[in-house]
């Protein structure tokens, strides 16, 4: 018999983001052990071009985003009754919700068409005392939670211990590339920050650290790839600090170029503010043995560890970012030897292959209360 999955996340494909990404990896491979799976996601949204991916992936999007942020009441209103006759089509026997803004329509529809509840926390959420927020309304109503990181697991477990018992870690599986590493470039050094370009990014901290080095190291130059609402401020401060000339603003990349991006690089930036669980970008650098800069918040240490597979730094620290950066480019052969410390990590601790097992047998455990619970009693 298939498990009908409903999957819902507030972006997917092609919106850019670690969630995004490990989502259209996890779905095939789930879909090919015999589950049936729909995803409901939210549509436009800024920037928004429609998928031309994987055609068996079977995608249900609605303006969840828009509804919120504009507080549409009678579009939430609209939304709430198109997903309460979505669930009651579907049926499914478990719901994977991936917290977000949108969890509001999943928590308004519980009792569309009762099933259990999955929920996958990507990064740790303001902590809200109120009762009546969303997190907590989102972790009173599901039957197993989920993180991608360990401190992450450990915050949601210090705000509601009673998460303790129904909640576990399961790092995002990546695929190893193809492609094989090459080796770093120290002569014409190159820096990346890849992701969002968004504030929380600390993309500006590394142009304020770029423009402390480039005196000493005039052959340093950085590429900036992604796009976001911070970039035309990225593309000023650039210019504004002399470095229009040294900054590529390399725009959208597709996660299949990835790889080729980082062998292309010396060193990978992650000048990371709050709220990242644990970036994906850390993982894709470390699996082509790119040596990492990266702040010490949230789930980063768990990767990168301190001057075995990476450097850490304070938060908002652009002299600390460069003096490390500095080191690396001084000493090239520590930055390969953590570079390759953490291709090593990566493999041991990021498998794709035992992270689709973990959610399969979630699946086959929380869908299977389901099934239960619908048949006649004895």
């Amino acid at each position: 018999m298939n498990r009908k999955i409903l999957y819902w996340i507030d972006f997917f494909l092609p919106h850019i983001g670690g969630s995004e990404i490990f989502s259209a990896s996890l779905i095939p491979a789930l879909q090919e052990r015999g589950y049936e799976i729909e995803i409901v996601t939210s549509s436009e949204v800024e920037g928004f071009r429609e998928w031309d991916g994987n055609s068996e992936i079977s995608i249900h999007r609605f303006p969840f985003w828009n509804a919120l942020k504009n507080g549409n009441l009678q579009q939430m209103i609209l939304l709430r009754k198109q997903i309460t006759e979505f669930k009651k089509k579907f049926q499914p026997d478990l719901v994977h919700l991936h917290f977000g803004a949108a969890s509001y329509f999943h928590l308004q529809t519980l009792n569309a068409y009762p099933a259990p509840t999955l929920t996958t926390i990507h990064s740790c959420p303001e902590i809200c005392s109120s009762p009546q927020s969303l997190l907590n309304r989102t972790l009173q109503a599901t039957q197993w939670l989920t993180t991608v990181s360990a401190q992450e697991l450990a915050n949601i477990r210090k705000f509601d211990p009673s998460v303790s018992a129904r909640s576990s870690l399961i790092y995002y599986g990546v695929e190893l590339p193809k492609l094989p590493p090459r080796p770093l470039n120290i002569d014409t050094p190159k820096l990346l920050c890849l992701g969002r370009l968004v504030p929380n990014k600390g993309f500006d901290i590394a142009l304020q650290a770029l423009a402390l080095l480039i005196n000493r190291f005039p052959k340093l130059r950085m590429i900036i790839g992604g796009d976001g609402t911070a970039k035309a401020d990225l593309m000023q401060q650039s210019v504004d600090m002399g470095l229009g000339n040294v900054v590529e603003f390399r725009g959208w990349v597709d996660n299949a170029e990835v790889p080729a991006l980082l062998n292309e690089v010396t060193i990978v930036l992650i000048p990371s503010r709050q709220m990242e669980g644990l970036p994906l970008v850390a993982i894709q650098a470390a699996q082509m043995a790119r040596p990492i800069v990266a702040t010490a918040v949230n789930g980063l240490p768990e990767l990168i560890v301190h001057q075995q597979t990476g450097l850490l730094i304070e938060l908002e620290d652009s002299v600390s970012l460069a003096e490390a950066i500095t080191y690396f480019l001084e000493n090239p052969v520590l930055a390969n030897q953590m570079g390759q410390a953490a291709r090593q990590k990566v493999q041991e601790n990021f498998d794709l292959k035992n992270c689709i097992n973990h959610y399969d047998a979630l699946y086959q455990e929380l869908s299977g209360v389901a099934i239960k619970s619908q048949l006649p009693a004895p």
